[in-house]
């Protein structure tokens, strides 16, 4: 779990292909990714990955509810922490199904 949750950090510091644009990246956002766990919380296993610049949510929020990403950042190629942690998630599947059955 603890290798899933840092395969989501480092995957959510991946910047898309900057358009034509004066503005500078300051790369704070890639670099302020943290993840906390894992921890049992009931009888689940959590591991919690956050940042916390002010506007994640709005370059990569959700893909719906109050936290969504603004679809200016989804047309830009920015992928939202949803679907990173889905993506990672799949990727992790076998190996964590392999532990559970032993």
């Amino acid at each position: 779990m603890r290798k899933l949750g840092l395969d989501i950090v480092k995957a959510a510091a991946v910047y898309p292909t900057q358009q034509s644009t004066d503005y500078v990246r300051t790369g704070s956002l890639g670099k302020k990714w943290t993840m906390k766990g894992p921890s049992m919380q009931g009888s689940d296993m959590v591991v919690e990955v956050g940042n916390v610049m002010d506007y994640t949510g709005f370059v990569m929020g959700f893909k719906s509810g109050d936290r969504a990403q603004l679809d200016k950042f989804r047309d830009l190629g920015w992928r939202s922490i949803e679907e990173i942690g889905e993506e990672e998630i799949e990727r992790a599947r076998p190996g964590l199904q392999a532990v559970l059955q032993e």
